[in-house]
């Protein structure tokens, strides 16, 4: 449970200063622990974010999962992981902006690699329905990793504008589901 602590306090400080500017001291002190706690189970910042990303990610992917498990077809999956991600994107809004926004190329090498491969597996996911889509011919034939990669890029910033003009929830999802389905939809 400490540990669980330390991940939550680590999303808000990380999203709100950023990983340069966010220091393990305020990480400790926000999960309300020692900085030898902190240490005892992440040997540093780097492997601290890592572990945000990365166990984020998964946490996504699994309520993902369940969102698509009562889908019976394929629009029905495109329909419940377009709502879910947007869902996502309001439950965990401070890992969303650490997952889009934080730039990691200049850090340890070891992290980067282990954040990429964790984002790298969420986009196969995503192009993998992508490609049950093309297969079941409801979605024209194109590049499904770019798809995917560019269908986030696209839910992201359509979610922070929308709800910046105080769209419901409700509305972002249905407009962003019609959108999604009408550019990839096969013709």
């Amino acid at each position: 449970m400490v540990r669980d602590k330390i991940i939550d306090a680590a999303v808000i400080i990380f999203s709100q200063k950023g990983y340069h500017s966010a220091s393990m001291d305020e990480i400790a002190q926000a999960a309300g622990v020692a900085k030898g706690s902190l240490y005892y189970h992440f040997h540093g910042k780097a492997e601290l974010f890592t572990a945000v990303i990365c166990e984020g990610i998964a946490t996504i992917r699994h309520q993902v999962d369940i969102s698509l498990a009562s889908a019976n077809d394929i629009k029905d999956i495109f329909t419940a992981f377009i709502t879910c991600n947007l869902q996502v994107s309001v439950d965990y809004a401070d890992l969303t902006e650490l997952i889009m926004k934080e730039r990691i190329e200049d850090w340890d090498q070891e992290a980067v690699k282990k954040i990429k491969q964790a984002k790298d597996d969420y986009m196969r996911y995503a192009a993998d329905l992508i490609d049950q889509g093309i297969q079941a011919g409801l979605l024209k034939n194109c590049d499904s990793y770019a798809a995917a990669v560019a269908y986030f890029s696209f839910l992201y910033a359509y979610f922070q504008t929308a709800r910046s003009q105080g769209y419901s929830l409700e509305k972002i999802t249905q407009e962003a589901t019609e959108l999604t389905m009408r550019g990839l939809r096969s013709t």
